[in-house]
């Protein structure tokens, strides 16, 4: 972000992401034939702007009005209403560039494809009564998703129009992509109401692809900035700690705390089984529940496997 650039890139694999920079450009804005002549923020923002429509539609036609049903309308439609909101109050220089028609048609692909999930919730009247945990869940993703989303485009938008150059505070001072993150925890939102597995699959090409194309191109561009350097936050997750072991272990806890979580049947079941460990000093239910569940037998089995084959 901003003007204030070194000489020279000191990126590794320079020749490998100059390529990435230039499929990602060619992919964005110039897929042959014809002109750019759009302009990139319509076709977003028609999409963005339109789900909560074509959700409540598909609730109207198939006479859905059941409570997942209204939790998954309401974040994946409030989400495009908060993104207009954002792009007409400080909006991003990157989607203000003119595309190409068939360009034009790739947002629309993908986001057929990510509504998959939610339209056959919708349709078949699955994940009608979702638990509370997972509402919680679902809500808690989706705030902290739309803070970080909106609170680091802001950033973005007054430092490069007031102070051009590597911006290293604030939002990006622990991670170099938080609005990545914040979109990340969105998407994550509508995935964990919807409760179908296709739909984290999606989500994972999407993340690998998609947002992981972007930005390692947004890296190789910043690696010119002077202070890239000592620009040492994280890709994506937040560095919180200087020392990487502190760091292992603080995503280490998370993913625990996640894993476990799952195998326990969501947030309250664990709430009550942290509140047996912390205060009675009782942990042998809750390891018998970790034990019997499933997904541990699936690591262990996994784990024990990778290991043998290592050997």
């Amino acid at each position: 972000e901003g003007k204030k650039k070194s000489s020279e890139s000191t990126y590794p694999c320079s020749s490998l992401m100059e390529g990435l920079s230039k499929f990602s450009d060619f992919a964005t804005a110039r897929i042959p034939p014809g002109p750019q002549f759009i302009p990139f923020n319509w076709a977003i923002n028609s999409l963005k702007g339109l789900t909560g429509v074509y959700l409540f539609l598909i609730m109207l036609y198939h006479d859905n009005f059941s409570l997942g049903a209204w939790v998954y309308f309401t974040v994946h439609g409030s989400y495009g209403m908060f993104w207009i909101l954002k792009d007409q109050i400080f909006p991003d220089s990157k989607f203000g560039v003119k595309i190409t028609l068939m360009s034009c048609t790739l947002p629309y692909i993908v986001m057929y494809i990510y509504l998959l999930p939610g339209y056959r919730m919708l349709s078949t009247h699955s994940g009608n009564d979702p638990s509370i945990g997972r509402i919680i869940a679902c809500y808690v993703s989706y705030v902290l998703g739309i803070f970080l989303m909106i609170g680091s485009d802001l950033q973005k938008h007054f430092s490069i129009k007031y102070n051009p150059g590597l911006i290293n505070t604030g939002f990006f001072k622990m991670t170099r992509n938080p609005n990545y993150l914040g979109e990340i925890l969105i998407y994550n939102s509508f995935a964990i109401i919807v409760d179908r597995m296709e739909f984290w699959t999606i989500l994972f090409y999407a993340y690998t692809i998609i947002f992981g194309i972007r930005m390692l191109v947004k890296d190789y561009s910043l690696s010119r900035k002077v202070g890239w350097k000592e620009y040492d936050s994280y890709l994506l997750l937040p560095k919180f700690s200087t020392s990487t072991v502190d760091n292992i272990v603080i995503y280490m806890f998370i993913a625990f705390g996640i894993f476990s979580m799952y195998i326990i049947g969501g947030i309250l079941p664990f709430l009550k089984e942290l509140k047996s460990i912390l205060i009675y000093q009782d942990s042998e239910h809750f390891c018998s529940l970790v034990r019997s569940s499933d997904a541990y037998g699936y690591l262990t089995n996994y784990i024990s496997t990778y290991v043998s084959l290592i050997k």
